[in-house]
């Protein structure tokens, strides 16, 4: 800027001291612009905030808020990492220890010392924001300091703080009292917060220098490459786990009556290298951190502690280095510890009174029981225990005694059991150290049956020998015998507990009882057990080329589906369904889409309306996969869950008034009619979202658009259908109950507009439809009309517009006979709802809904129906297995 300057001074010098008013007056709008609702305002006004600082200007500024306002987009979640990085820049500049020590020559006597004070200044910021009121060291967000750590690595200045081990432990162990940016002594609270803050600085640069857990040739040492960078990084990672091996032991001790820091401090040792244990002068180091953690296993109750642990515990037990035998020596010895407590504590006899009689467990013992589970099923998903078991008599013997001592907590289990709040536990986690080792045993025939069809493709063909024939003896009926041993026992303990009523009449009304409790908790814990069972020991491993596998495959499953479907229907859909019950089902549906459940699928479409917003985005995310993977299917799952749902409906009509209703009895009939009416809303707002899910302006799979023919012409045969008595006849009662489906199906018609041949056959199959309801013995013009009138014209007129008189519909004739041959309404099964394929060529792709069968009936049901829509898209589904083909059943 040129030009006379004001004030006097030399012509063309700027006077910055002329910019304070402006700066001043400014300046809460420019700290607004660093969480402004347009983002590409925060950096550019986070750098001129870091300009101003440095230059003075906010020097007499004192407003706490601004301040604090500005300093937190440090550890701004959603802010991006560049403005996070200037924000530190912003908050360094305020803390005294990063100023430029006066005496040079007390500086170069303890550089680290000069780093540790440091280190200590951000700790001590970090836990004053995010230490508030209502904060204590269990709920405080200490890993917000990941993001001061990735933020110093990437200022050049700065950076060598993060990787500063010595200094970085050094602040931990020192202690020191927390302090605020003035220098002022903080209080307790945040004084607590600052070591989980140090702790949580330092993992945070142990794995940002390791890079990254799942770097599997990095963690484990191995060299690979042999570029100066790879090689660097081994040598920093390796100068790294010697630093914190060193370390280590002092620290279990140092907190060893904290969980949360144990937390942070157990996960340390899955990221040092495993070279490092080789070294002859680490030995007891080693030692003592490989017995500190096995000690701490064994008395730890904290399930964040246990899974360090053992995740600790399995790395170091991994790899080639030569103390892997300790390593495994120490995990043998938790697994022969837990297995002994189990099987004593499990033999002893249960409590059925609120006072304990001699010879029975009681509450303390009862806890001791489910922490050892606990433990074990921790332990057991990173490491399969049954091979360090003594001999598979001893698995069986294990195995049978977990069985017997849930299966009689569920059959005991009432109010009046004491331990009732400690069994639930027992429960659930033998379900879960069944689940475990069930997936290593069939896992391991994967990999087996992997490493068979590896060595029969390198095989000279002159053997003879043919990949991927079934060869019977591959199959070990032993480990046959004890997976489906396992299997089994786990599917009756979790059929038992999803089954499992109270006694009396009003159990259900009181959900706060020990025993509500207890019901709701394994019935939860057995849902999720049943998804992951199915998926470890699928449908389709019944065409495996493998023997072993197949017997695994887990094909009667009719019983253990009604009481599943049943369950999943009666729950809340409050917190925790979404992410528990509901997503674990339909995770299962996705794995075994090939042989899906269309009704069981059906209870996860359902929930697309009225269950909240995480329902609704799961079941939208699950209808997107299914879509891609057999869209067919998909629209037959859809028929399913509207029918069940409507007909739940049904089944709530209100209770009808008496002769001489009393002001009560109107009442409450007028709030049924109201919750009535609602659901039945509900309804069409399930069928409109479900519409919707299958594409915006045309269907997302091409192959659904004539199946959706099939789909309304299905629709039409149940709205006009029948409901049957008890001798499976057409109940009169029951006649036009069903024309009010035609409100949800009127959803589904968007897709038939779209194709004029399509609408012209949807038309002629309702004129027929109605014809034929008209014609029925069983019609009365006074009552039923009405109802179709409303119901029906709203339906069709979402195809066409007719004006017609009452007499009008006799003069439908048979004309279109030729081209749509309907069967009887008479002859129509709501669980077999047939209808003949079309004669005109030109209608075959829109083939026919076929069935919906009983899928979670008992007795002589197919494994899974036939496909409603067979021959749609492709040739018709006969219900046949495929050729026996080698496959891992997905």
């Amino acid at each position: 800027e040129t030009g006379e300057p004001r004030g006097g001074s030399d012509a063309g010098e700027i006077q910055l001291e002329l910019m304070t008013n402006v700066c001043m007056k400014f300046l809460s709008r420019i700290a607004d612009c660093t969480i402004d609702v347009n983002s590409s305002v925060h950096v550019p006004a986070m750098r001129l905030l870091l300009s101003l600082l440095k230059e003075g200007f906010l020097d007499e500024f004192e407003d706490e808020a601004v301040w604090e306002r500005i300093n937190n987009c440090a550890i701004n979640p959603s802010a991006s990492p560049e403005m996070r990085k200037f924000a530190l820049e912003f908050v360094i500049e305020q803390l005294e220890a990063f100023d430029d020590p006066e005496d040079e020559d007390a500086a170069a006597g303890d550089e680290e010392r000069i780093i540790v004070g440091k280190i200590d200044a951000l700790a001590s910021w970090v836990a004053a924001a995010v230490t508030g009121p209502k904060t204590t060291p269990a709920n405080a967000r200490v890993k917000f300091a990941d993001y001061v750590v990735a933020s110093l690595r990437s200022i050049p200045e700065h950076s060598s703080i993060a990787t500063n081990w010595s200094a970085l432990l050094r602040a931990i162990n020192e202690d020191s009292v927390a302090t605020t940016t003035g220098g002022s002594t903080a209080d307790k609270t945040v004084d607590a917060v600052k070591q989980l803050v140090l702790l949580r600085m330092l993992m945070a640069s142990v794995v940002e220098e390791v890079g990254s857990v799942s770097d599997a040739d990095f963690l484990n040492g191995a060299r690979g490459s042999k570029k100066n960078a790879k090689k660097a990084r081994n040598t920093s990672h390796e100068k790294l786990s010697i630093e914190l091996l060193k370390a280590l032991p002092s620290l279990f001790v140092k907190f060893s009556g904290d969980s949360r820091m144990l937390q942070q401090i157990a996960s340390l040792p899955r990221y040092l290298i495993h070279s490092v244990f080789s070294l002859p002068q680490r030995k007891a180091d080693f030692t003592a951190v490989l017995k500190q953690i096995g000690e701490l296993y064994t008395k730890s109750t904290d399930e964040s502690v246990l899974t360090q642990c053992a995740m600790s515990l399995t790395h170091m037990a991994g790899g080639s280095h030569s103390r892997v035998v300790d390593a495994k020596s120490q995990v043998q010895k938790i697994v022969d510890l837990l297995v002994a407590k189990v099987n004593e504590l499990a033999a002893l006899k249960l409590s059925t009174g609120k006072k304990k009689k001699k010879g029975e467990i009681d509450a303390d013992a009862e806890f001791a029981l489910g922490l050892a589970l606990t433990q074990l099923r921790i332990l057991s998903k990173r490491v399969d225990v049954s091979p360090l078991m003594a001999s598979e008599v001893e698995v069986e013997t294990f195995f049978t005694a977990m069985k017997e001592c849930a299966e009689k907590r569920v059959a005991q289990a009432k109010d009046a059991n004491m331990t009732l709040a400690e069994s639930k536990v027992v429960v659930k986690e033998a379900m879960e150290v069944n689940l475990a080792i069930l997936g290593w045993k069939v896992a391991a025939l994967h990999d087996s049956e992997d490493d068979k069809m590896a060595e029969e493709a390198n095989e000279d063909l002159t053997t003879g020998d043919v990949a991927g024939v079934d060869d019977e003896n591959d199959a070990d009926a032993g480990d046959s015998a004890s997976i489906v041993s396992i299997r089994d026992h786990l599917v009756e303990l979790c059929t038992d507990a999803l089954e499992l009523k109270g006694e009396g009449a009003a159990w259900e009304e009181d959900r706060d009882s020990d025993f509500a409790v207890f019901r709701a908790f394994i019935q939860r814990a057995a849902c999720l057990c049943v998804a992951d069972l199915r998926s470890i020991c699928a449908k389709g491993l019944k065409n495996a080329a493998n023997a072993t596998l197949r017997a695994v495959a887990f094909t009667d499953d009719s019983k253990l589906l009604s009481v599943l479907t049943k369950y999943v229907r009666g729950l809340d859909k409050g917190k925790g369904f979404a992410s528990g019950p509901l997503v674990a089902i339909a995770r299962d549906l996705v794995a075994n889409w090939d042989v899906v459940n269309r009704r069981e699928a059906g209870v996860v479409l359902s929930n697309i309306a009225g269950a909240g917003g995480d329902a609704s985005k799961m079941v939208s995310a699950f209808i997107k996969v299914a879509k891609n993977k057999d869209g067919v299917k998909l629209l037959e799952a859809h028929m399913a869950s509207l029918r069940s749902t409507y007909e739940e409906w049904q089944n709530s009509q209100p209770e009808e008034l008496s002769d001489k209703p009393s002001d009560e009895e109107m009442e409450r009939y007028a709030e049924e009619s109201e919750q009535h009416e609602d659901m039945y809303n509900g309804i069409r707002s399930q069928a409109s979202k479900l519409s919707s899910s299958l594409g915006v302006t045309k269907l997302s799979n091409a192959k659904m658009q004539p199946a959706m023919v099939g789909f309304v012409k299905e629709g039409l045969r149940y709205a006009f259908s029948c409901g049957k008595d008890k001798d499976g006849n057409e109940d009169q009662e029951q006649f036009g109950d069903r024309l009010s489906f035609l409100g949800p199906l009127k959803s589904y018609l968007s897709w038939i507009k779209k194709n004029a041949g399509h609408k012209s056959e949807i038309v002629q199959e309702y004129e027929h439809r109605e014809k034929d309801f008209k014609s029925s013995l069983f019609y009365d013009e006074e009552v039923h009309e009405e109802v179709l009138k409303a119901f029906g014209d709203d339906f069709i007129s979402a195809l066409i517009t007719r004006k017609r008189t009452r007499d009008e519909t006799a003069a439908v004739d048979h004309a279109d006979d030729s081209v749509f041959n309907p069967a009887p309404l008479a002859g129509n099964n709501d669980d077999d709802a047939g209808v003949a394929p079309p004669k005109d060529p030109s209608s075959k792709a829109s083939s026919s809904m076929m069935s919906i069968a009983e899928e979670a009936g008992s007795g002589g049901s197919d494994e899974y129906e036939k496909g409603m829509f067979d021959g749609a898209g492709g040739k018709a589904d006969d219900g046949s297995p495929p050729k026996r083909r080698r496959t891992r059943g997905q």
